[in-house]
């Protein structure tokens, strides 16, 4: 028997707006749609040849990235849309973006080829100065869990929340495996 405790919220805790960015779609509208009818965007992709054996690599690239992006620079294509998106409520609640510093949690991925151990750091330098909005540094933390955590994070919001220490919160992960060292490592 499997047993498992819920711990219900004291307060009402409500999830504002939502934002997506995949290869099959750049916004929350059309991907839910494509999710559910199974559509894919996986196929060879001659710009990405194997290190292995040369032969291109299948795979699910997101058509609207430039190929020749690096990890910083992909991984931040995806995550700013995703983020405005979301963050796209802001005005809607009366809070002016420039003037507004919200905590996030953000699932990254852990060290692997093509993501070190300095890329968390530089990627979020890079993504606080494209929101829309501020980053309250105080409040905000990273996991290297891939895109896959930000569903964890989703309890830790939920305490600052109930805590009092924030009206919102922004969660999310951001992943990309379109990198040629790591699919050559998987596909070794």
């Amino acid at each position: 028997m499997i047993e498992c405790q819920v711990q219900v919220p004291t307060h009402p805790v409500m999830i504002l707006n939502a934002g997506l960015n995949t290869s099959v779609g750049a916004s929350l509208p059309p991907v839910s749609p494509a999710y559910r009818g199974r559509l894919s965007t996986i196929e060879e992709y001659d710009w990405l040849p194997s290190g292995v054996d040369g032969r291109p690599l299948v795979a699910a690239a997101h058509t609207l990235i430039s190929p020749g992006l690096d990890p910083i620079g992909r991984m931040l294509w995806l995550a700013d849309l995703a983020a405005r998106e979301a963050l796209a409520i802001l005005p809607e609640l009366g809070l002016d973006p420039a003037g507004f510093r919200i905590p996030a949690l953000l699932a990254l991925p852990s060290p692997r080829p093509g993501w070190t151990q300095d890329h968390p750091a530089a990627f979020i330098r890079a993504w606080a100065e494209d929101l829309p909005c501020g980053l309250d540094p105080d409040h905000s933390s990273i996991t290297d869990t891939g895109h896959h955590g930000a569903i964890a994070l989703l309890g830790q919001a939920v305490a600052m929340l109930e805590a009092g220490d924030q009206e919102l919160c922004l969660v999310g992960g951001v992943d990309s495996w379109i990198d040629i060292d790591l699919l050559d490592w998987l596909d070794q």
